[in-house]
């Protein structure tokens, strides 16, 4: 079977790519926003990382628990990750449930609202991912490989950056 994807530039600038599947009834939606590691200073090393999670904590509009409640309760599932050059935040629901998960995403990325409390408590949540990074041979392996790849660089930065930043952000 052949893939037919196209590509579509709104207005803003705004790329979408979509591919259809008749056979399938769901659908996965992905937001990638252009920022990730490699667009951070030393001194900025894993904020893209820590939005990706507080992003999740509460809107405007919408707690955290409704959030999860919209998009589970119809069936869907939500997550993000940071990579070097990316954040990208993605769903997978039921395809006639489109025009809700799009209004939640759209709100988790255009109504954030940075609850002081969520904050200190993801700070916390951060720092154990930080640890289990640096306990982790794997992934010293992986980013000792980017250190020397990359000596000076952001890149060879880690995603989910240094404690000593991340413990400084305030709510």
């Amino acid at each position: 079977m052949k893939e037919q994807y196209n590509k579509t530039t709104l207005s803003n600038g705004i790329r979408v790519i979509t591919e259809r599947l008749d056979h399938v009834r769901s659908i996965s939606l992905g937001i990638a926003i252009l920022v990730g590691t490699k667009h951070e200073s030393p001194y900025e090393n894993g904020i893209s990382h820590f939005l990706e999670h507080i992003l999740f904590k509460g809107t405007k509009k919408r707690t955290a628990k409704q959030i999860a409640q919209e998009i589970e309760g119809v069936g869907g599932e939500v997550n993000a990750y940071t990579s070097k050059e990316f954040t990208y935040f993605y769903a997978r629901f039921p395809s006639h449930h489109l025009h809700k998960i799009w209004d939640v995403l759209a709100d988790i990325l255009a109504n954030e609202h940075f609850n002081p409390t969520a904050i200190e408590l993801e700070k916390r949540v951060v720092g154990e991912e930080i640890k289990s990074f640096l306990d982790s041979p794997s992934d010293q392996t992986f980013f000792g490989l980017d250190q020397l790849l990359y000596p000076g660089h952001p890149l060879s930065r880690p995603i989910l950056g240094e404690w000593k930043v991340v413990s400084r952000l305030k709510g």
